[in-house]
């Protein structure tokens, strides 16, 4: 049998505990506010996803005590300069969460293991500790699963020429998406600040439905988020530190504020949208539509719709 225990501080204390036997896997999760058991069957296993990915919770959690640091400095900045002691404190805590902030956006490696229906089982933060027996575990699965198959983001794409290529970039998730059309499915790769993943969808789980129409795709929240937190910088800097700005932080806040104002504004602006529904009535895969692009899509769409069963496509109609 093989263990992996990983405890996640900033996920209400979570504790998960993967235990792999003979021909299934079960999975313990343990936190302050939740207590699950699940397993699988190892012959359910359809798919070994490798991806990076980056940690939110570290991110919010360094926000937090950025913004936190911030208020008490400026609240209590005359009482602070007081009690050296506690601004030493708030110091340490300023520093302390802009390093966990900044390091949030490294990304690691996270190991995904999906069922033959395209559903999560279970998944690995892998890491020095846990790298040997995460690899047994996946050896593990591969010798009693049939036909299962191993997807990465560090190289995603077979040696084979697609008969189609799409790529847009997603200016609300900061990520570049690049989707291959092959002749029995689609391979994808998407490549951001928060996350490198890849994925696949076969033209035999589509139902030759479209989907069309205009979404928003709004950078509001993302600037907001960086903009805040320079303005909280500069008032920890000013206010803890003893760094004067003079005028120029003047100048620093309004752009900082015309930039917050673009972006809700940006939220407004739609941009086209295709996609494909599978058997199930839900969209399975979504893009948007770049203006140069508007005649390959359709091209895309019939090229798509042609490689789906014509069963299937005869019962969605």
């Amino acid at each position: 049998m093989i263990k992996i225990m990983s405890f996640y501080p900033l996920r209400n204390l979570g504790k998960v505990t993967q235990e792999f036997y003979d021909d299934k896997a079960v999975i313990t999760s343990k936190s302050l506010n939740y207590e699950g058991q699940s397993e699988f069957s190892y012959s359910d296993v359809g798919e070994i996803n490798y991806n990076f990915h980056s940690h939110t919770e570290e991110r919010l959690f360094g926000f937090f005590t950025i913004f936190l640091s911030s208020l008490i400095s400026s609240l209590f900045w005359e009482w602070l300069y007081n009690h050296t002691f506690w601004l030493k404190v708030v110091q340490i805590a300023f520093l302390g969460g802009m390093v966990i902030y900044i390091v949030s956006y490294i990304k690691h490696w996270y190991v995904r293991i999906i069922n033959k229906n395209g559903v999560f089982l279970t998944g690995f933060w892998e890491n020095r500790r846990n790298k040997n027996l995460i690899l047994d575990a996946i050896e593990k699965i591969k010798a009693k699963s049939v036909d299962v198959e191993e997807t990465s983001s560090a190289d995603p794409f077979p040696t084979s020429s697609p008969v189609f290529e799409h790529s847009y970039f997603t200016f609300s998730s900061i990520e570049n998406t690049d989707d291959k059309f092959y002749d029995e499915k689609i391979i994808g790769l998407q490549k951001g600040i928060y996350r490198e993943q890849s994925y696949k969808i076969k033209y035999d789980d589509l139902s030759g439905k479209i989907h069309r129409g205009k979404e928003s795709d709004g950078f509001q929240w993302t600037a907001f988020e960086w903009c805040f937190l320079i303005l909280l910088t500069i008032s920890t800097l000013r206010l803890s530190f003893g760094v004067q700005f003079g005028e120029s932080r003047l100048y620093v806040i309004y752009a900082l504020g015309i930039i917050v104002a673009a972006s809700w504004l940006s939220a407004f602006i739609k941009r086209e949208v295709f996609g494909f529904y599978n058997k199930n009535g839900q969209i399975e895969y979504w893009a948007y539509v770049n203006r140069r692009d508007k005649e390959k899509v359709e091209k895309i769409i019939e090229f798509v719709r042609s490689r789906i069963p014509a069963e299937t496509t005869a019962e969605e109609q």
